[in-house]
C-alpha cells in the first residue's frame, strides 16, 4: 500500500493556540505524531486557505511574537489554488482568529465556573486540566489579567439569585403542606 503524501505549512503561534489545534485537529500517523488537519472545521479550513499566498517572503520578526510552531496540513489542490506561505499580516490575522477561539472557550469556562462559586486559581487549574494548556503555553498572570479585563465581577450573583428562588419555592411548598407557618415562610425567605 502506497503511503499518503502529506503537505504541511509550519505556522508560528502561541503555545495555547498550538495546544488547542492539537487537541481538536491532530491527525497523527507514523511520520507525523503531531499534525493539524483542519478539515473537520470547514470555516477554519477556508480561513486558513484564504490567508495563504504565493511567492511571499515573510519577514524574520513576524514570527518573534509566536514562540512555537505547528504543522498544518493542506492539499496539493490548495497549494496550487491558494499558495504556500503566510504573509506577516495573514499570519497575524490567522493567529488572532485562533486566539479569539481559545479565549472565547476560556471566557465561557470562567463564567460557568464563577456561577458555581469557584475561585480564580481553581478555575485556572481546572481549565488547564481540561484543555492540556500548561503554564508554558499561557501564563497564570496572563490568564488572571484576561479574567479581570473581560469577565464581569459579581458573577456569583446570578447563582445567588437562583439559589434564593429555589429556597423561596421550597419554602412555599413547605408552607402549602403545613410544615411552615406564614410567619415561618416569611422569616425563612428574608434571610
Amino acid at each position: 500500500m502506497k503511503k499518503k503524501e502529506r503537505w504541511v505549512i509550519w505556522v508560528p503561534c502561541k503555545g495555547y493556540v498550538r495546544r488547542y489545534l492539537l487537541m481538536n485537529f491532530n491527525k497523527p500517523d507514523e511520520q507525523w505524531p503531531e499534525i493539524v488537519n483542519l478539515k473537520p472545521d470547514k470555516v477554519l479550513l477556508q480561513s486558513f486557505y484564504n490567508h495563504l499566498k504565493r511567492n511571499y517572503t515573510p519577514s524574520v520578526h513576524s514570527s518573534r511574537n509566536y514562540p512555537v510552531t505547528v504543522p498544518i496540513e493542506y492539499t496539493r489542490t490548495a497549494f496550487n489554488r491558494y499558495g504556500w506561505e503566510l504573509s506577516d499580516r495573514d499570519l497575524l490575522e490567522f493567529n488572532n482568529e485562533l486566539e479569539a477561539r481559545v479565549k472565547g472557550i476560556f471566557h465561557s469556562y470562567v463564567v460557568s465556573m464563577r456561577v458555581i462559586g469557584l475561585s480564580v486559581p481553581d478555575i485556572i487549574t481546572r481549565f488547564r486540566r481540561m484543555t492540556g494548556i500548561t503554564e508554558d503555553d499561557w501564563q497564570d498572570d496572563a490568564m488572571r489579567k484576561f479574567i479581570q479585563r473581560h469577565v464581569p465581577k459579581g458573577l456569583n450573583q446570578p447563582f445567588e439569585q437562583i439559589t434564593k428562588n429555589l429556597e423561596k419555592n421550597l419554602c412555599a411548598r413547605l408552607s402549602e403542606c403545613g410544615h411552615l407557618t406564614k410567619q415561618g415562610f416569611y422569616n425563612y425567605i428574608e434571610r
